[in-house]
């Protein structure tokens, strides 16, 4: 799962970096004001990571994205509404103690699959 709301955001090559060890990998976006799947709180094993990262960071990797894509005057990447949206991403994650919490910031797909990876859920 990305942590990010949509680091996300975000993170969908994170499959790559955990498909060799052996885990199957679904990224399922946070939306702000979405609950998630209830489908994720149904799963008879489950093995959920919600991905963060600092939110000035994001922010600006938020923002050359738009520019390069001219997405123009939209919230995505300005700082309160990223704010916000981890805001409410933390709030899905407390409600859900069991999940493993990932701080992607600064990381490279490599390791956040080794942090990962050793507090999976067998």
């Amino acid at each position: 799962m990305r942590g990010k709301c949509r680091p996300w955001w975000t993170r969908p090559n994170q499959a790559v970096g955990l498909s060799p060890r052996g885990l199957k990998v679904a990224n399922v976006p946070l939306v702000l004001g979405i609950d998630p799947f209830r489908h994720l709180e149904e799963l008879t094993r489950p093995c959920v990571v919600g991905l963060t990262m600092n939110p000035e960071v994001l922010s600006r990797l938020r923002a050359v994205r738009q520019e390069r894509i001219g997405a123009g005057d939209i919230q995505y990447a300005d700082l309160e509404y990223v704010r916000r949206e981890l805001h409410f991403c933390h709030e899905v994650y407390r409600r859900h103690p069991t999940w493993i919490l990932v701080d992607v910031t600064a990381k490279a797909i490599e390791e956040v699959a080794a942090n990962i990876c050793p507090q999976r859920i067998v």
